[in-house]
């Protein structure tokens, strides 16, 4: 008995070793072996499901607490062998399925798929709005529909396509799709819309009575509002057979449903008394005036220079190309005739009136720019029109004297004047020679590098140098052409020769005059400026603004006097400008700046006829001023700035240089001059120098002319001592 009883343990422990020997762990400890044994956990697992509304498939996965056998064929089995994941489960359905542990514990698996859609179904309804008129739609999906409608809205849960602006009834088909490609079609049912009402017009006229009848078509039925027409049985067509004016006015139709339309009954073709209105435009573009012939009646196609319109009631003529008035006979479809009164007027028949300009290049050439108050024709291959059409330019190289013929667009013509004269003695700078005119040509480069827009030209007197300071050291009729004032004694004046009854002008010697006269003393931007070419006229307001701020000129009339008068007398305002402060100081305090004169105050602001000698050349610049009627500051500007350009600058002495020794006025050679002391020029020049600085405009386009003379010394002549 014991024999057996103890083979049955050893038979027990053997079995319970063989199962769990996978159990089985050995340590090693203090190099004895010790065996730990551990219990199998028992089956337990875990099935989730997902659905993929994508592709309306149920994929489940089963994890487990222990590694599982491969024994699901259509599950694919985790490499850790601890999930089962399932193939995509297309159809809903209930079933129990067995998994089993690599230890042999088996567990059955509930797999329940019920989300799966099924065929895509349809259902439409519609309702009608008798607010708007409109019926709104809705078609509803047993499954989430795709977004493929453009005209109708999608649901946020897609499930419900809406359309609320039905306008029209009608029956159609349009397709569905649901998110799963599946397609239906829906009857889409419009109907209870009152359809928009239209209207249409015939107008027939009856010669026989002289009516016109009105027919009025309408889609709808009409009310039977209109006490003057006849509505038909079927309330479709409204008749006004004795419609006896010609005219057009608009009247209501209501339809049965209460809808409007405003219609236009247009009545014409009906005998009346003939009237005609005219209607004359004159067309700048080619110089016609277009006519045009209204009449109430339809007029007979008699009259060959008009062109009579479609419906007859117009004559139109775009050709009247004279200036003058006539009467003509118009007559309608109906015999009648009326006599219309044709008056053109405004038509262009006048020359252009030209003015010309001549302006000296630095080449030595010049150019002739003919002005016109009008566009101008091209008409002539050897002059230059402008881009806005209205002046020619032509440059010449020699003299000459002609008369041309000028054409306006119009071809209106006026013979033009051309007289040219080549002055010779206008040069570039460029064309000095340094050996007979040393010291010039460099000074000059030099002020061109730093100045690229200045034309610098020279003058070539041919007059002898000292044969020149032996005439402006000359007294005429009693006066020196030349006198500086004092304190500049020593070598610069006659201290034994004073000229006013303050006693602070005097003589100019010798040295004085040349040091002064000699260009080359000049050379610097700062003194530059008496040799400017005056005859141009540009200059702004502002600029002008600047440069007489602080003095007494700076008042908006005399500002505005001084642009007018240079506009008008093509000279430079900033000469204007200098030239009355230089005369008449900046405060004003110049004897002839508001001079009592027998019963007036006169002003001669430009010192014209004023001399040195108090007792005569005073008086005489007052009474100038007198005959001329210079009563105000203004008067005085604009008839000074004449007088400048009438005895100056367009004879030649265009520079304050050339006013103070005249070298270019052979009609009066040396003689001619503007002013005695030899600072002005140079004063005044410096004046205007600091204006173009502090306006900005130094760099501008300025021409100057440097005078040359012949012999002179091979240096500038030296400053006088004071």
């Amino acid at each position: 008995m014991k024999i057996r009883k103890i083979l049955s343990i050893l038979v027990i422990i053997l079995m319970l070793a063989n199962i769990l020997s996978a159990c089985v762990s050995t340590a090693v400890a203090d190099d004895e072996n010790i065996i730990e044994t551990h219990e199998i956990e028992k089956l337990e697992i875990e099935a989730t499901s997902n659905y993929d509304e994508e592709r309306n498939v149920v994929i489940y996965k089963v994890q487990s607490n222990n590694q599982l056998k491969s024994t699901k064929t259509s599950w694919k089995l985790s490499e850790d062998k601890l999930t089962y994941t399932s193939g995509e489960m297309t159809s809903n359905g209930s079933y129990y399925t067995t998994f089993e542990d690599i230890y042999g514990q088996t567990a059955q698996v509930l797999i329940e798929v019920k989300e799966i859609k099924g065929e895509l179904k349809l259902t439409a309804e519609f309702t009608y709005n008798k607010a708007k008129n409109t019926v709104t739609g809705k078609v509803h999906s047993n499954n989430k529909l795709k977004d493929t409608k453009t005209s109708w809205k999608l649901s946020e849960d897609k499930y419900t396509y809406t359309k609320e602006n039905f306008t029209e009834n009608g029956t159609y088909y349009t397709t569905f799709e649901d998110i799963y490609g599946q397609t239906a079609q829906v009857l889409i049912k419009i109907e209870g819309i009152i359809p928009a009402l239209k209207i249409e017009t015939e107008f027939i006229y009856n010669a026989e009575t002289n009516t016109v009848t009105g027919k009025i078509y309408s889609n709808n039925q009409l009310k039977d509002t209109k006490v003057s027409w006849k509505l038909s049985k079927d309330k479709l067509t409204y008749i006004n057979e004795n419609l006896s004016s010609n005219g057009s006015y608009y009247t209501t139709f209501e339809d049965i449903y209460g809808q409007t339309a405003q219609v236009l009954i247009e009545v014409k073709g009906i005998k009346e008394n003939l009237k005609i209105e005219t209607e004359f435009k004159y067309n700048a573009k080619t110089n016609k005036v277009v006519g045009k012939i209204y009449s109430n009646n339809q007029l007979k196609d008699t009259k060959t220079s008009w062109k009579l319109s479609e419906d007859k009631y117009t004559y139109i003529n775009e050709n009247l190309s004279s200036n003058g008035s006539y009467y003509t006979t118009f007559e309608d479809v109906f015999g009648q005739t009326a006599q219309v009164l044709i008056k053109v007027e405004g038509i262009d028949d006048k020359a252009p009136e030209i003015t010309v300009e001549y302006k000296t290049n630095e080449d030595g050439t010049i150019t002739a720019i003919m002005h016109s108050n009008e566009s101008l024709g091209d008409t002539k291959p050897s002059w230059k029109l402008s881009n806005d059409k209205l002046s020619y330019s032509k440059t010449f190289s020699e003299s000459i004297n002609y008369t041309t013929p000028v054409e306006d667009i119009y071809g209106n013509s006026v013979d033009v004047k051309i007289s040219v004269k080549i002055n010779k003695k206008i040069q570039s700078y460029t064309s000095i020679d340094e050996t007979a005119y040393p010291g010039f040509k460099e000074a000059l480069q030099k002020l061109k590098n730093a100045h690229p827009n200045w034309n610098i030209k020279v003058y070539y007197t041919n007059i002898n140098w000292e044969d020149f300071i032996n005439e402006e050291d000359k007294i005429i009729g009693g006066s020196p052409r030349s006198l500086t004032q004092a304190p500049y004694l020593n070598e610069w004046a006659k201290g034994d020769e004073k000229y006013d009854v303050s006693q602070s002008w005097y003589r100019a010697t010798k040295s004085a005059i040349r040091y002064m006269a000699d260009a080359r003393n000049s050379l610097d931007e700062a003194w530059f400026f008496q040799f400017q070419d005056l005859s141009s006229s540009s200059g702004t307001k502002n600029e002008i603004k600047k440069m007489v701020q602080g003095t007494f000129l700076d008042t908006d009339s005399a500002i505005n006097a001084i642009l007018e008068a240079a506009k008008e007398q093509s000279v430079s305002p900033f000469h204007l400008v200098s030239r009355i402060l230089q005369e008449q100081r900046r405060d004003g305090s110049g004897v002839m700046n508001g001079y009592k004169y027998l019963d007036k105050t006169v002003y001669n602001l430009f010192n014209i006829n004023v001399s040195g000698n108090v007792s005569t050349g005073i008086l005489a610049g007052a009474r100038y001023a007198y005959d001329k009627g210079w009563f105000t500051p203004e008067a005085s500007i604009k008839g000074g700035a004449e007088f400048l350009t009438k005895n100056y600058i367009s004879k030649g002495q265009s520079t304050l240089y050339f006013q103070k020794y005249n070298v270019v006025n052979t009609a009066d050679l040396f003689g001619h001059q503007y002013m005695q002391n030899i600072r002005a020029a140079n004063d005044e020049g410096n004046t205007m120098y600091k204006t173009y600085k502090s306006s900005g405009i130094l760099d501008s386009h300025f021409e100057f002319i440097v005078p040359l003379y012949e012999n002179m010394p091979q240096s500038a002549c030296p400053r006088p001592r004071n």
